[in-house]
């Protein structure tokens, strides 16, 4: 009768999983200014950077191009010393199938962690077909350093980062793309309006849902949960979806009829996939690609009541009966934090939820019950922080340290 809810970095599918743990100490407070960008974008401010990249070799085969690239600017860092400028990068630009590619971006001086291409992350496979049949051809300017995406039946350029900032440092990148339309939609989760305007949108998940995100300069809005990714409906009427495989804070910035991409460092990898004039249709190939969607056993599908603030089982026992008293169908209870030992994961509060006692009043109502985990684990004297310190799953900040944060 138990299912849990986990809060993931993506929080969308089983095979976008992404999560990672940090510590939160519920006493410790610390204010998170806006954007995570904003320390360094006003240091960006003297530094006048377009594109100090040029392509050193360009090699082809039938399902892949690789470019090696160096810099030639003057300036050894980005924003501060403490984030050099990579002097060295590859682009791997992989043909999955004819309207599918990945587009990465990564620096051979700096390596940075990346997410894995294996369980239980999405990853695609190798294209054993043939060239001839692509939708899409890429255009390589060799200097400065840019490419293009090009839908071979329309000739529309869907991906163009000619003309664009192009930096690649240590905690900071930048690159963008000329947009060929205005009818951008996703870049989520958030509280906006359907199809993008011109905007700041903040991608660092935030755990507020009720923030309203106008896209106000500087952004710093965030998410509730992150999804890197937009679909993008052509001229011709045809759709493509880009999606910015990545799990660092990122600014999506959208004027001037550009989308410039900032990140707090990590890899630039982009897919890229061309449909047709079916959003439908481009939006399931995006799905496929995540490996779909999980079957919902049936219970699922029924009548859900879920709330944060029910102290105990008593209370929770009234919301019950109140539903039956009403003929109001339900089905599955969620809840929060609220059943937890002092907030500590992996914990029931036996007094206010006496284990036994619950079973009773789930087999009597038939009921399922789904509570949360929160994946801010505690510090103090708990078997949950125990076994974090002594495997080494805590996410580190930028001293080495096991990261705190309040949950």
């Amino acid at each position: 009768f138990f299912f849990f809810k986990q809060k993931t970095a993506y929080e969308m599918l089983r095979s976008l999983v992404g999560s990672e743990m940090c510590i939160r100490d519920r006493w410790y407070q610390r204010r998170v200014h806006g954007c995570l960008l904003a320390t360094l974008l006003v240091a960006l401010q003297s530094q006048h950077i377009l594109n100090n990249y040029k392509a050193d070799t360009i090699q082809q085969d039938t399902y892949k191009i690789v470019v090696k690239a160096s810099y030639f600017g003057q300036d050894h860092y980005w924003g501060k010393p403490t984030s050099p400028i990579s002097r060295s990068l590859k682009i791997t630009v992989q043909f999955y199938c004819d309207k599918h590619l990945q587009i990465n971006i990564e620096s051979l001086d700096d390596p940075q962690w990346e997410m894995p291409m294996e369980e239980p992350f999405p990853r695609g496979s190798v294209y054993q077909g043939t060239t001839e049949n692509r939708e899409y051809n890429i255009k390589i300017t060799k200097w400065p350093l840019a490419f293009q995406i090009i839908r071979n039946s329309t000739q529309e350029t869907i991906f163009d980062t000619t003309v664009n900032t192009f930096v690649i440092s240590r905690y900071y990148h930048e690159i963008g793309t000329n947009l060929a339309t205005d009818r951008i939609f996703g870049l989520g989760q958030r509280a906006y309006k359907f199809q993008l305007k011109n905007g700041f949108f903040t991608m660092w998940n935030k755990d507020s849902p009720v923030s309203i995100d106008y896209g106000n300069y500087p952004g710093g809005r965030q998410t509730y949960g992150s999804h890197p990714v937009y679909l993008a409906q052509e001229k011709s009427k045809k759709f493509h979806i880009v999606f910015l495989r990545t799990t660092t804070a990122a600014d999506f910035v959208i004027q001037h009829g550009k989308l410039v991409y900032r990140l707090v460092g990590g890899p630039l990898n982009f897919l890229i996939w061309l449909g047709n004039e079916s959003p439908e249709d481009t939006i399931k190939m995006y799905h496929q690609y995540l490996g779909g969607h999980m079957l919902q056993p049936f219970w699922a599908l029924g009548f859900h009541q879920s709330r944060y603030g029910w102290p105990d089982l008593n209370t929770i026992n009234r919301v019950a009966k109140n539903f039956r008293d009403n003929d109001l169908p339900l089905d599955t209870l969620w809840s929060d934090i609220d059943y937890m030992e002092n907030d500590v994961d992996f914990t029931i509060d036996n007094y206010r939820y006496p284990v036994e006692q619950f079973k009773e009043f789930l087999e009597e109502y038939n009921l399922r019950f789904v509570p949360i985990i929160d994946f801010g684990i505690s510090i103090g004297d708990n078997d949950a922080y125990k076994e974090g310190i002594e495997k080494d799953v805590y996410i580190k900040n930028a001293w080495g340290k096991n990261f705190v944060g309040r949950v």
